[in-house]
């Protein structure tokens, strides 16, 4: 790709552009409009969904609703039973 290969050579630059436009995107952005593109993203995804979702029974929500590093320690410890 083109504009790979410009970018491996010009580093620099290429990271100027990346921080001027995280700049942009952090200011022009606001949380409103972040919000309404994750809806309308999902809500376009759903209606490629061949199943239908079910909601979790109470075990698995709260299996999910647990910091990721006691998830990962509860995922080990099941791994090393096997």
């Amino acid at each position: 790709l083109p504009l790979m290969d410009w970018a491996v050579q010009h580093d620099a630059e290429a990271q100027a552009i990346a921080k001027a436009g995280k700049a942009v995107g952090q200011y022009a952005i606001t949380r409103e409009a972040r919000a309404c593109y994750w809806f309308r993203l999902l809500n376009e995804y759903a209606k490629l969904l061949t199943y239908k979702p079910s909601t979790p029974t109470k075990r698995q929500y709260f299996q999910f609703n647990m910091p990721v590093s006691e998830y990962l320690g509860s995922v080990a410890v099941e791994w090393e039973k096997k």
